[in-house]
């Protein structure tokens, strides 16, 4: 499931971009009294594009390869601007519909019901669609380009 928190780097094929944050507390006479420590995403960027050798989050590359990718509407990886951005569509690890199978059934071993588990997916590939959207200037304000409408349409359906 780290696939949705880890993506490709120029240095590592699996990097991590989760970071932790620990607030550790003291009483008066120095003494330790608690602790806690919240994870954030490091990289929220890489949702939406990713740096010039690097990749996105790798679910979003194995969700354009994986079985649900016709239920969700998806294109073949190169028509989605956000896997294309850092010109790297492939990477040894989380890139193949075995990959999508492999996240699926952890899905399922944690429980997760298949409403649920098609429910990520959805999710994850409204992302893609959406993200594929392209605005056109239109007097003071913007109009969905006639070029994004499929993906527009798509992704609204999906979410």
């Amino acid at each position: 499931l780290e696939s949705f928190g880890n993506g490709k780097t120029v240095r590592n094929d699996n990097s991590s971009r989760f970071g932790k944050f620990m607030q550790v507390k003291f009483n008066a006479k120095a003494m330790l009294v608690g602790a806690f420590t919240i994870k954030y995403l490091l990289e929220k960027s890489r949702i939406v594009t990713a740096m010039e050798g690097e990749r996105c989050y790798h679910a979003l590359y194995v969700t354009v390869r994986g079985w649900a990718a016709p239920k969700l509407g998806l294109k073949p990886d190169t028509h989605y601007r956000s896997l294309n951005a850092g010109n790297t569509l492939h990477c040894k690890d989380f890139d193949t519909e075995a990959d999508f199978k492999e996240i699926t059934d952890a899905m399922t071993e944690l429980g997760m019901k298949d409403e649920d588990i098609l429910s990520v997916w959805k999710i994850t590939g409204g992302c893609l669609h959406l993200l594929n959207i392209i605005f056109d200037a239109d007097g003071e304000g913007s109009q969905v380009s006639p070029a994004s409408k499929e993906d527009s349409n798509k992704g609204m359906e999906l979410w």
